[in-house]
């Protein structure tokens, strides 16, 4: 049965926003939340742990591969992880944050991102697979605007309006979004493997035997790094120069988000366009103009013009970033173990941004948020420089 494009996009764009939705919420809303409720410090900083899953489910992504020539095998796999995922949700519901008994909490929160994350495997497979050469620009765009859409709703409406629906009606309206986005899904018959699975954990280490994708798959992970480092920076600046939630809930949360939705989608087009390797130039060269804005604010220009700029080209040249990221990773993968590949490269994206990420903290805290951001720009004009050297005859 031919799928037309329109649907796949509409498919593409439900699913991740289903994927990032309770993620946006439970690390960046839930600390807010929970901060309010007189929980520490501490406590609070254990819910950055369940984002391990998204960094280690590479692991057991080959398992999610095995069986990929049966009849609608990933949509399966996504349907039973978003129903239990629900019913974790709905344990939580039990143990308000007021109400202490953090511990048990966590611990649904936790198993409701082991089954988020492994969805994500076979979500990522499901597009790869449906999306033909000539629509993967405009989907991979799709993609990152899902995602950032999911944030835009988790990390900032469900935010504003917690005082307003309490803890019970917050859960019950994430797990019913994630419900409803599955319905595009109900409609796809999922397309054959032409080759049976090869899926196995050995295949994770045979992914970097091909010399040719090494380079640009290397680009693809490290290129979103600088920006990361200096626009996720940017909520504790504004808290540290006396924000307000709301405020910083309002700015980071809708306004760079629904940028980051909008940049998606335009680089989605560019894709489609002009290709992989000049939509990579692109980015990254305007991502290097971008980053400047972002330094104005922490040298005192604080003007509405220039945080509204800031956060505009912040949150923005993410959503391109992840697009154009996308696009790589799904050029990269195998038949027959996509899951694995494709998860596998965005784990290394996860954990180098990880890794980065407490350097970066040290320099915020010894030499200010300026000298942080003038060395993520500094990178981005050495990241740029490489990849135009290698893409010079590409482009």
């Amino acid at each position: 049965m031919q799928v037309s494009s329109r649907y796949k996009y509409v498919l593409l764009a439900s699913l991740y926003f289903a994927q990032f939705l309770p993620f946006a919420f439970f690390i960046s809303s839930l600390p807010v939340i929970l901060r309010r409720q007189g929980h520490s410090l501490e406590e609070i900083s254990f819910l950055y742990a369940l984002g391990l899953p998204y960094a280690l489910k590479f692991l057991w992504a080959p398992f999610v591969d095995r069986g990929a020539g049966r009849s609608n095998h990933y949509k399966k796999w996504i349907l039973m992880l978003t129903a239990l995922y629900a019913c974790s949700m709905l344990g939580a519901i039990y143990f308000p944050p007021e109400a202490g008994g953090f511990g048990f909490l966590f611990v649904f929160l936790a198993l409701g991102m082991f089954f988020l994350s492994t969805q994500d495997i076979a979500v990522d497979v499901l597009a790869t697979r449906i999306l033909n050469q000539s629509e993967r620009g405009v989907g991979n765009g799709l993609q990152a605007a899902g995602g950032f859409m999911g944030y835009f709703v988790g990390g900032g409406i469900l935010l504003i309006t917690f005082d307003f629906l309490g803890w019970s009606t917050t859960l019950i309206v994430l797990a019913s979004l994630l419900i409803l986005s599955l319905i595009p899904l109900f409609f796809l018959k999922e397309p054959h493997a032409q080759n049976p699975s090869r899926a196995a954990f050995s295949s994770l280490a045979t992914f970097f035997r091909r010399k040719e994708i090494l380079s640009p798959m290397l680009l693809a992970v490290f290129c979103g790094l600088p920006l990361q480092m200096a626009y996720h920076k940017f909520k504790p600046f504004m808290a540290d120069g006396g924000f307000s939630n709301e405020e910083i809930g309002f700015y980071i949360g809708l306004v760079g988000m629904a940028s980051g939705i909008a940049f998606s989608l335009l680089t989605g087009l560019f894709l489609k366009r002009w290709g992989i390797a000049k939509t990579m130039v692109g980015v990254l060269l305007f991502t290097g103009v971008s980053i400047p804005f972002l330094i104005l604010p922490t040298m005192g220009y604080l003007e509405n013009g220039f945080l509204w700029t800031a956060v505009l080209l912040g949150g923005g040249m993410s959503g391109s970033v992840h697009a154009v990221s996308y696009a790589y990773y799904m050029n990269h993968t195998r038949q027959g173990s996509e899951g694995s590949d494709f998860t596998l490269q965005n784990a290394l994206s996860f954990l180098i941004a990880s890794s980065f990420m407490p350097f970066g903290g040290m320099i915020g805290d010894q030499l200010g948020y300026t000298a942080l951001f003038s060395l993520a720009f500094i990178m981005q004009i050495v990241l740029t420089l490489v990849a135009l050297w290698y893409f010079y005859r590409k482009i």
